[in-house]
Parts: structure tokens; C-alpha cells; sequence
């Protein structure tokens, strides 16, 4: 049997909160292992979506950026620091909203939300 990593990480992630954690319940150790094993979890489904949300917000920052005449750098982090200058220097209030909307929408993608704990 093969894991991908992601679900590796979930496996260990659940292993600590299902095995681990419940051994140490009511101690600061115990608390680090649920803590850490919730965060292998979030890790795991970030990373998940990570390549895909890259992708997306490069291209609706080159878009953003050509409907407003800017230069499109490439590259993701240059292109969203140009889109951050572009909302800094603009004067055009519906480009700031499609900026803000923008970062908006790329931010609620970035979201991970934690998985149901297992009961004890």
C-alpha cells in the first residue's frame, strides 16, 4: 500500500489525535500532540489545493492587471505585487473593488477548515 504525502499526513495527523493526544488527555503534552495532529490535518488539505490556487490567482492577477493597461510581469509573487502597486496607485474606484473582490475571493480559496474531531 502507497500514500501520497497529503494522505500520509492526514494518516499521522489522525494518529496523533485519535492515539496520541487521548494517551496524554489533561496534560500539556497531550494538548501539543491534539494541537499538532489538528495541524497536520490543515497542512494536508492546503497543500491539496495549493498548485491549483497558484495557478488561479496568477491568472486573475494578469487579467486585473491587463484590463486596467498595466504591465503583466510573469510569475505569480510578481504579478501580486503588481496588482498591490496597482491598488495602491489607482484612482479608479471600480478597479479598486474588482482588486479588493479579487483578493477577497483568493483568500476564502486559501481557507482550510478543520475536519470533525473523533469523539473520545
Amino acid at each position: 500500500m502507497s500514500l501520497t504525502p497529503a494522505q500520509l499526513t492526514v494518516t499521522l495527523g489522525m494518529a496523533q489525535l485519535t492515539m496520541v493526544a487521548p494517551a496524554l488527555e489533561g496534560t500539556y503534552a497531550g494538548g501539543t500532540a491534539a494541537t499538532l495532529g489538528l495541524a497536520l490535518i490543515l497542512v494536508a488539505q492546503d497543500s491539496a489545493t495549493w498548485d491549483a490556487r497558484q495557478v488561479r490567482e496568477s491568472e486573475g492577477a494578469a487579467e486585473l492587471l491587463a484590463s486596467a493597461g498595466a504591465p503583466v510581469p510573469e510569475g505569480h509573487d510578481p504579478r501580486l505585487a503588481a496588482l498591490d502597486t496597482l491598488l495602491a496607485e489607482t484612482q479608479d474606484p471600480a478597479l479598486t473593488r474588482r482588486i479588493l473582490d479579487f483578493y477577497v475571493e483568493i483568500t476564502e480559496a486559501a481557507a482550510v477548515t478543520p475536519p470533525p474531531l473523533p469523539s473520545p
